[in-house]
């Protein structure tokens, strides 16, 4: 891709957001992480999911409407005509039909979504038809932020490699116009967008990557960015009258410890609940986080469908602590705990420190390794008896927005995110019954609440806090809000300066 000179790009209809990492995986069919902020301008979903929809959860995207049967086991979506691909390529049901079978009959960790389905059939140009296995809410599934974007067929086959280059055509506002990695990525409007086109609205988008926290906070107040996330949340409180604001969204995303449950001395439920009384929840709500966050209670976030608030949360309590580990054969503790945490994430550095501290009184020695990215989350991924971890960070947001997600993917044995090898047979009997009541979330709520009772119960993880979704914003950039449903995304076409 030819590379484009984007400097000064505070001046005129250039929008600049400062990232905090490179874009490792911008493959739209496996992407799960934060590279989505760029896929989410570049490609569409048929359903979009919608905080204020009134109940519905989702609005009409690339599917104008749809209906399902009694049971919720046929759904028939009804999609937007005169819609293009960046390549030219016309939208139609041949490309819904490529593109979510190319990541339903993938390994790739997306694949969760299409569980219920057992086929797509094209009814006609603009008509696509899901039968299901069992009853599910397919149209919130359709809006999700990962595995759910439509693909040009040209492009849908296309090895990773050559998506990780900044290649591919979707529908949305925007292509793709050069990337560097590690460097910059740059994309342009598409001019032919079926939404249409303001001369006030950003025409090119360009985001600098740029790892360096203290950096990112000086392009925000020198006007170098008019976006930029993921500061020490201690200097959001100073960015009043310099130019720069705070927008503050609610989110549905939590920090988890998972705790390997395959190694002693963390094999034993009785020790892990020691180490959930062992940490110092208020400290590090009040000290490290601005007081933006909030500690958890269960594992849903607050403000979710299927949280729970009546549930049982751990709280700082040495002596239970030190309790729990005479019964479980530790009275004097005397054993070593290695936590891995995300080199990039100086909160959770500050954390483990400070849970280092507590641990100490209990006779147990905290090791703290931080890595880079792509090699925190391999740490995860080589399996049980591989790990070379006992404790391991989680930021967790939904694919899309269920209890489900959560459950399924950090805590369900068959997940590639499974990252405390954690195995109840109730716990997943509980979490499939849910999915299979998505339809009813009343009910299904009564299984997401059981299926957290457990996870209390056996303490593979220790939950921590629930987060907002904060955003340094320059004062001239206008109509600025996050969505819930899509952790991290900035919807640039909704921007003017």
């Amino acid at each position: 891709m030819q590379n484009e000179d984007v400097s000064g790009a505070k001046a005129g209809n250039i929008g600049t957001f400062a990232f905090f990492a490179d874009l490792a995986n911008i493959d739209p069919r496996s992407n799960y992480d934060y590279e989505v902020g760029v896929l989410a301008n570049i490609f569409e979903t048929l359903t979009f999911y919608d905080p204020q929809a009134n109940g519905d959860l989702v609005v009409p995207k690339l599917a104008v409407s749809w209906e399902s049967n009694e049971n919720f086991t046929e759904w028939i979506f009804h999609l937007r005509g005169g819609v293009k691909f960046h390549d030219g390529t016309e939208f139609n049901a041949e490309a819904v039909k490529s593109s979510i079978e190319a990541v339903m009959y993938s390994d790739y960790p997306t694949s969760f979504l299409y569980l219920p389905v057992l086929e797509l059939e094209v009814v006609d140009e603009l008509t696509v038809k899901f039968v299901l296995e069992y009853g599910a809410a397919l149209d919130l599934i359709l809006s999700s932020a990962f595995g759910a974007w439509m693909v040009s067929p040209n492009d849908i086959q296309k090895e990773a490699e050559w998506f990780n280059s900044g290649n591919g055509a979707g529908t949305g506002p925007y292509k793709y116009n050069s990337f560097e990695p590690n460097q910059r990525l740059v994309m342009k409007k598409f001019d032919e967008y079926w939404g249409g086109w303001e001369d006030s609205q950003f025409a090119t988008v360009v985001y600098e990557i740029v790892e360096d926290s203290t950096v990112r906070e000086q392009m925000i107040r020198s006007g170098d960015a008019d976006v930029t996330w993921a500061l020490a949340y201690d200097s959001y409180a100073t960015l009043e009258g310099s130019g720069a604001k705070v927008n503050v969204d609610p989110a549905f995303q939590n920090l988890i410890i998972e705790m390997n449950t395959f190694k002693p001395p963390l094999d034993n439920p009785v020790v892990r609940q020691a180490l959930a009384y062992s940490f110092p929840y208020d400290k590090i709500v009040d000290n490290l986080y601005g007081g933006y966050a909030t500690q958890s209670i269960g594992y849903i976030p607050a403000g979710m469908w299927g949280h729970d608030s009546s549930l049982h949360q751990y709280s700082y309590d040495l002596e239970k602590a030190r309790e729990l580990l005479a019964e479980a054969g530790y009275p004097d503790g005397g054993f070593e705990l290695t936590e891995i945490v995300e080199s990039s994430a100086s909160e959770d550095i500050l954390m483990a420190e400070l849970w280092q501290a507590e641990l100490a009184q209990l006779g147990i020695t905290l090791n703290i390794r931080t890595m880079g990215f792509e090699a925190w989350l391999e740490s995860c991924f080589c399996g049980a008896e591989a790990a070379e971890y006992d404790l391991w960070n989680s930021l967790w947001f939904p694919a899309y927005v269920t209890p489900f997600d959560f459950m399924y993917n950090t805590f369900v044995s068959e997940s590639i995110y499974d990252c405390s090898f954690y195995f109840n047979e109730d716990f997943e009997i509980a979490v499939f019954d849910g999915d299979a009541l998505s339809t009813d979330i009343e009910a299904a709520s009564e299984q997401f609440s059981l299926a957290q009772e457990i996870l209390l119960e056996d303490s593979p993880a220790i939950f921590v806090l629930d987060l907002p979704q904060v955003m340094a914003v320059r004062d001239d950039i206008k109509g600025f809000s996050t969505n819930p449903g899509y952790g991290g995304v900035v919807f640039w076409y909704n921007l003017r300066r």
